[in-house]
């Protein structure tokens, strides 16, 4: 390869992972300089609860404060089914609650939650933090991701150039090991899962710890750890704005290792049946042992 055509692909890539850097730091809201903003003394829970959980966490607080108490809360036929709301709630999200509430089949949570999601007054609580700059709209998301994802690929095709430049004896390997360090350390700097943007993230952080209400039963709503309505067990944690313990790929392979793992248990190697010995040879069944469940055998499981 001559110099002139390796120095246009060394050119090319470099702008390109610049660019890419670039557009995944204005994607994910990214300022050089901290916003000036007064934090917030007194967060509303329900702000705090859409950057939490994302609007059904909002629904979660709302139905905790209406008819968190349990009062003639009843269960029937396995079913949660919510008495008539007390009067006098002025928080917009808890009227559009009540509201659902009222409409055919509205006692049973599972059908009031979801309407309730789609409630303006839920989607007006998401309008403001976006104008807060604390969300990113559902098409700046998606466009992180992609952009998060292209800016991977060329991370590596960069490696794999200044590996090839090494072996090669060409010039500039240097600059295109620098090259994918920075797209790396952007990548990883800015999350593509969830919604939030980084002043979002640590809004959600600092209301978690000095929020009035944070270590409240209304907190432990608000921050996924139950569920607004007595005698529910805890939902499954949402990553609206976190990212998930494990990446697709780790938690596909923890799902093979096991998969794997249950076939060799079906399918014992050569000198099972020599091992299984008194057993019947049989690793699934109950183990049938000729003396019973004396101490003479052992432990007894």
């Amino acid at each position: 390869m001559g110099i002139a055509a390796w120095t246009a692909i060394v050119s090319a890539d470099g702008v390109g992972v610049v660019a890419l850097c670039a557009l995944m730091l204005t994607f994910s809201g990214r300022r050089l300089s901290r916003s000036g903003r007064a934090p917030v003394r007194d967060p509303d829970p329900y702000k705090v609860a859409y950057l939490a959980g994302g609007p059904r966490r909002v629904v979660e607080a709302a139905l905790h404060e209406v008819w968190g108490e349990g009062d003639g809360v009843t269960r029937q036929n396995g079913r949660l089914r919510l008495p008539p709301p007390p009067e006098g709630r002025d928080a917009p999200v808890e009227r559009a609650v009540i509201a659902e509430w009222g409409a055919p089949g509205g006692t049973a949570p599972a059908r009031l939650r979801a309407r309730a999601v789609r409630s303006g007054p839920v989607r007006e609580t998401g309008d403001r933090l976006v104008g807060d700059g604390l969300v990113l709209r559902p098409g700046r998301a998606r466009a992180r991701r992609l952009v998060g994802r292209v800016l991977v690929g060329v991370a590596c095709a960069t490696v794999v150039l200044a590996a090839c430049a090494l072996v090669q004896g060409l010039p500039h390997p240097g600059p295109l090991l620098a090259l994918a360090a920075c797209g790396w350390a952007v990548r990883w700097a800015c999350p593509t899962q969830g919604t939030l943007t980084p002043a979002g993230r640590r809004h959600l952080a600092r209301t978690r710890r000095t929020a009035p209400w944070a270590a409240s039963d209304l907190g432990a709503v608000v921050f996924g750890e139950r569920t607004g309505l007595p005698g529910e067990p805890p939902a499954g944690r949402s990553h609206h704005g976190a990212h998930p313990g494990l990446p697709s790929v780790g938690r596909t392979l923890i799902k093979l290792g096991k998969a794997l793992d249950r076939e060799d248990d079906r399918h014992p190697g050569p000198g099972a049946d020599d091992r299984a010995g008194d057993h019947g040879g049989l690793p699934d069944g109950p183990a049938h042992h000729s003396c019973g469940s004396g101490s003479g055998c052992g432990s007894s499981y």
